[in-house]
């Protein structure tokens, strides 16, 4: 990673001497060694005023309560009207979205930032910030801890799909990605490896927009998946952990949760279109096996090269023909492992769902499956 010595950090002044709090979303603004051609023409959102402080920012309040306090100093009327034409008076807008449509993710000791996709409990997060060892929480805007469950993970991308059981979360407003250019000026949110709980917001530029191919590797098995990426120009010189790109129409358009720095001065951002459909399939594949087979699957994690892969069964659930008893006496159990259906090998919960996909209600299918370091037989009916 290279680090540019003299960027300058600016970190957001504290009032009525408030203590820091390290479990609160932070956002902070980052100003870099270099304008950006762009600042000259007043996009200026991170522009530090020696005389008067900063133009805008966040503090965030006591005890977990997210809920934003904007301030504003008096700065110049001519640097006021250059940025009001610029983005349309929508500034507030673009980081009040972000920050209501955020959410802390705490795991064990770790701490990070969450992304609310939907407000029925579907949330966003870093995989590389989530072990099944731990249980892992959410704190919303306005306080609650709330359990998680991790709902799947798709490992080209970085994103864990949590579930929380609430109703009233405030989500994200995704952009249609499609639409986005080259040359295009956006606000950029990053978190960084040393403090993830923080955002730093900084204005940037798209400067490509095309597909990229991401590689996975787990044991003996190589995956290639395609995905739209946008590739960022700015002046952030931090280790990157979180990363939200949005237009001035305060929607979202790029999220990056891995490894995003390809060179100098440069990001890169999966466009929000592909993150919608990761997020949406992994969402249906569990709807499939909730509904079809009346299981909650995640993939097995092989202990060692011989290790066991498949779905591992985190719960059995009722289904519309059968209750939880009647599947635990002739069928599936908590902790078993689905290992091929229909005689074909299954790897991961995406293979059990794309088979399951392909079957017609009342259809029959072979099971076999790891209990207790046996492989047992089961037959079993698909729901309607």
């Amino acid at each position: 990673m290279v680090h540019r010595k003299n960027a300058k950090k600016i970190d957001i002044p504290k009032r009525y001497n408030e203590p820091e709090d390290q479990s609160k979303i932070q956002f902070r603004i980052n100003r870099g060694r270099r304008r950006l051609r762009f600042i000259g023409k007043a996009v200026a959102l991170v522009l530090l005023i020696s005389t008067s402080g900063v133009s805008i920012f966040f503090l965030m309040s006591k005890e977990y309560n997210l809920k934003e306090q904007l301030y504003k100093e008096d700065i110049d009327s001519d640097y006021n009207n250059k940025y009001s034409e610029k983005y349309n008076g929508k500034l507030v807008n673009v980081v009040e979205n972000v920050q209501k449509g955020t959410v802390l993710v705490k795991n064990g000791v770790k701490t990070s930032i969450g992304i609310v996709y939907s407000s029925d409990g579907y949330v966003i997060a870093n995989k590389n910030m989530i072990s099944d060892k731990n249980e892992t929480l959410i704190t919303t805007n306005d306080g609650r801890n709330i359990k998680a469950n991790i709902l799947g993970i798709d490992d080209a991308s970085n994103i864990a799909m949590l579930k929380v059981n609430s109703e009233d979360l405030t989500s994200m407003i995704f952009g249609d990605s499609n639409g986005v250019k080259e040359g295009d000026e956006i606000i950029y949110f990053s978190s960084n490896e040393r403090n993830r709980n923080k955002l730093n917001i900084c204005s940037a530029e798209i400067v490509s927009k095309n597909n990229k191919v991401f590689t996975t590797k787990a044991d003996d098995k190589t995956e290639n998946k395609v995905y739209n990426i946008l590739k960022v120009k700015n002046h952030i010189d931090e280790d990157l952990g979180c990363e939200i790109v949005s237009n001035k129409n305060a929607e979202i358009i790029g999220i990056n949760l891995g490894d995003s720095k390809e060179e100098v001065d440069f990001n890169i951002a999966i466009a929000s279109n592909d993150i919608k459909k990761i997020a949406d399939d992994i969402i249906e594949n569990q709807h499939i096996l909730k509904n079809s087979l009346g299981i909650v699957a995640k993939n097995a994690k092989p202990r060692g090269p011989n290790g066991v892969k498949g779905a591992y069964i985190q719960e059995v659930v009722n289904r519309k023909d059968l209750q939880v008893g009647d599947i635990d006496e002739i069928g599936f159990k908590p902790t078993d492992i689905i290992i091929s259906v229909d005689n074909q090998v299954i790897d991961n919960v995406d293979d059990l769902a794309s088979i399951v996909k392909e079957k017609n209600s009342s259809d029959m299918i072979e099971c076999k499956v790891w209990r207790a370091g046996e492989v047992i037989n089961i037959k079993w009916i698909i729901a309607n």
